[in-house]
């Protein structure tokens, strides 16, 4: 069985070595911050937690007591971390920084419309004019209905491979908004509260093991 208190110590230890680094730089990369997100959706199961700890007391207790002390250091080095630095922190933004790796992907899209709607302007009257041949030009040129519809079909060809790019582009925009979606309105401060939980949690462990061993029964 993973130790689930070592496994979370450890990615606390990683976020709290984040949040350090960005309240004494106030930047994080893109992907330090989507980092952030990863660690706080990996550990934010605390019932997980207290199933581990109900087992494990079984097997050693020695062991989890440390582990719990482990553990209850880190998420009070975080707690403080938030408190006494609270201002840094809540300059906090991931909005930007999505919207800034998402603009690749809109201009991308909008660039292959703006393509696909010109060869379509192109198109339009070039289909009217076929379909008016017969009124502007009477039935005997076949030569030049033929000529022109060739032309039409080979514009029409175009632009239906840059509709397809412009479509495929939208849904790879469409997969890329998915994937930030939840970095993009990601609250550090959630981390704080995770972090506080995770404290009481650990405290509660480490005091009923002391109690037991007050009662000799450990």
């Amino acid at each position: 069985m993973d130790n689930k208190i070592i496994e979370t110590t450890e990615r606390l230890q990683e976020a709290h070595g984040l949040i350090a680094k960005y309240v004494e730089m106030q930047s994080l990369s893109f992907e330090e911050k989507k980092r952030l997100l990863e660690i706080y959706r990996s550990i934010k199961d605390t019932n997980a937690i207290i199933e581990y700890a109900e087992i494990a007391a079984h097997d050693s207790m020695e062991q989890l007591y440390a582990d719990a002390k482990g553990l209850l250091q880190v998420a009070q080095q975080i707690a403080d971390l938030f408190e006494t630095s609270s201002a840094a922190i809540a300059t906090f933004d991931t909005k930007n920084d999505c919207e800034l790796y998402l603009k690749q992907f809109v201009d991308a899209r909008k660039k292959a419309e703006e393509e696909a709607q010109k060869v379509w302007e192109e198109y339009k009257p070039l289909n009217n004019r076929l379909d008016q041949w017969g009124f502007s030009h009477g039935y005997d040129d076949e030569e030049g209905f033929r000529a022109l519809e060739k032309e039409c079909d080979a514009v029409k060809e175009r632009y239906d491979i840059l509709h397809a790019e412009a479509y495929r582009l939208s849904g790879v925009w469409r997969k890329e908004v998915s994937k930030v979606s939840g970095l993009m309105y990601f609250d550090i401060s959630l981390l704080n509260i995770l972090s506080v939980r995770l404290a009481t949690i650990a405290k509660s462990i480490i005091s009923d093991i002391e109690g037991l061993k007050k009662q000799g029964s450990v």
